[in-house]
């Protein structure tokens, strides 16, 4: 394959991710050429249920690519691959005349408890695990699945395919229906022997085959951009639109995660530390964009850096025209004069629930307020919150007698110097902040550029165009401190995630509280 340096040629990468659509357009050299954001608003019909309208993001999706084409005249023209990365788990439901049939229901959503227990009594987990699953959770697609066919059979009738949310947009783009292996990989209907569906699962959890996409290679192209697309996009019609790759596997690819022993923070919406193994390494993980390789988490976290932004959003500055600073940076002044441990404040950051084995109903906890805590007392306390449970995941890295040098950080908590300094401390590594801002965006393009053949390996792109920003170490005069209140942590963690307090406040939010919720809405 021959390798391309000129400006002329450009990767378009877009990113869906849950709570921002962000599209970058780079050249060949990896540099960002153009690109834009938008926020996805999230539908919240009651607590524990979100979901998305796909229509929203097909908007905001020609909403920023024209004002990328109004800031660089003809560069979408110029585009040579568009490839496109996004969240997991999250299916649509689709007909071929009618378009989407119902919202997207997202990941964070967790009204498929039913539908779990059903699974692990009538098939139990050793039979997706064995097929190279994750956990059965209400979190993936399989849950999600049969929670519509008991609910809206109506819905499951009528659709000829459920689409991941990146699989929406493809759609929208090329007229094709498709997934790839690491998106199919999180819906515990996976084979890892065929890296396809497992009819088995399947049929098992009584789902239809016929409904789900075919499974392709990420970088495979399956289509073209259509002449109505173009239309409404402003993109050239049959430009080439590869499969694509879940949001995760773009993240940790553009973060370098191209060989053993790479360790990544994505301290995003979700947070998650993940490693990447090789495929003979005895720690659970899901296919990597480099076959042989596999991301492996060891910890994730259904809310990270998203609760530092409801808390600022909700209680923290308001951005002032005089000071020409973000409500974050003023945030983040006021955090750095709060002393380390946060007067003994310990957060418990499950403001969106928790992933099995951790109780899916859990709660996000505020432990110590007293009468004289100050609002950046909490802030910090919910950044050291977040790095305490990095650190254990961490931790089950290092058990598991895998190395940890140093920690890449992605996503929007990594950009904020305070936060970065309280992980390094807490964690106790040296924690980087690397080049690119929009890494999925930047991981999906490079993706692309390689599956036209600009570049001759996946590995030599990552290599050459990813560097560390900025490295922030550990404080020694902190390490104490922090052992202590990690602990801390972890005692205060395991003792209510054993207690029956989480399911003792659930049953005393009946369903009635939906009914209510939406009849104050009319």
């Amino acid at each position: 394959m021959t390798q391309h340096r000129s400006d002329d040629h450009v990767l378009l990468g877009i990113d869906l991710g849950t709570s921002h659509l962000k599209v970058r357009a780079y050249n060949a050299g990896g540099l960002a050429l153009a690109g834009g954001s938008a926020r996805v608003p999230m539908i919240k019909a009651c607590p524990g249920r979100y979901e998305q309208d796909s229509e929203v993001w097909w908007s905001l999706l020609r909403e920023i690519l024209g004002n990328m084409e109004k800031e660089r005249p003809g560069l979408l023209a110029r585009a040579e691959v568009i490839s496109v990365c996004g969240h997991s788990h999250g299916p649509t439901p689709y007909a071929s005349e009618r378009g989407a049939l119902g919202p997207c229901i997202t990941w964070l959503d967790q009204r498929g408890g039913d539908e779990v227990a059903w699974m692990l009594s009538s098939i139990g987990e050793d039979a997706f695990i064995a097929e190279g699953n994750m956990v059965v959770d209400t979190c993936y697609t399989a849950a999600k699945l049969l929670w519509i066919k008991n609910h809206q059979p109506e819905i499951y009738r009528q659709a000829d395919v459920f689409l991941l949310p990146k699989d929406v947009l493809v759609y929208r783009l090329t007229d094709s229906y498709s997934t790839d292996f690491t998106d199919a990989s999180v819906t515990d209907l996976f084979s890892s022997k065929t890296y396809g569906w497992s009819g088995m699962l399947v049929e098992r959890c009584g789902l239809s085959l016929e409904k789900l996409p075919p499974v392709n290679k990420p970088w495979d192209v399956i289509g073209e951009v259509t002449a109505n697309a173009s239309r409404e996009t402003g993109l050239r019609a049959g430009t080439p639109v590869i499969a694509g790759a879940a949001d995760w596997a773009c993240l940790y690819y553009g973060a370098g995660g191209v060989r053993p022993n790479i360790v990544v923070d994505l301290a995003g919406t979700v947070g998650g530390i993940m490693v990447t193994t090789s495929d003979d390494t005895d720690f659970p993980g899901m296919p990597s964009l480099i076959l042989g390789l596999r991301n492996s988490i060891a910890g994730s976290m259904e809310a990270s850096s998203v609760i530092y932004e409801w808390y600022t959003d909700e209680f923290g500055p308001c951005d002032t025209e005089d000071q020409g600073r973000s409500r974050f940076s003023l945030m983040d002044a006021e955090v750095e004069q709060v002393a380390p441990g946060s007067e003994g404040l310990l957060v418990l950051p499950h403001f969106a629930g928790a992933r099995r084995p951790q109780k899916e109903n859990s709660k996000g906890v505020i432990f110590g307020l007293s009468l004289s805590t100050k609002r950046p007392t909490i802030a910090r306390a919910i950044m050291e919150g977040v790095s305490y449970e990095s650190r254990r995941a961490v931790q089950r890295i290092v058990d598991a007698g895998i190395p940890v040098e140093k920690i890449r950080a992605i996503g929007g908590g990594a950009q904020s110097s305070v936060w970065r300094q309280i992980k390094a401390d807490v964690i106790g590594k040296p924690y980087c902040e690397l080049n690119h801002d929009e890494i999925g965006a930047f991981g999906a393009a490079i993706l692309g550029g390689y599956a036209i053949g600009m570049f001759s390996t996946l590995e030599d792109p990552i290599d050459r165009f990813v560097q560390t920003k900025h490295e922030t170490n550990p404080q020694k005069e902190h390490r104490d401190l922090y052992n202590a209140l990690f602990e801390a942590y972890c005692h205060l963690s395991d003792l209510v995630e054993a207690s029956n307090l989480y399911d003792e406040v659930d049953d005393a939010m009946d369903s009635s509280f939906c009914v209510t919720s939406e009849l104050a809405k009319k």
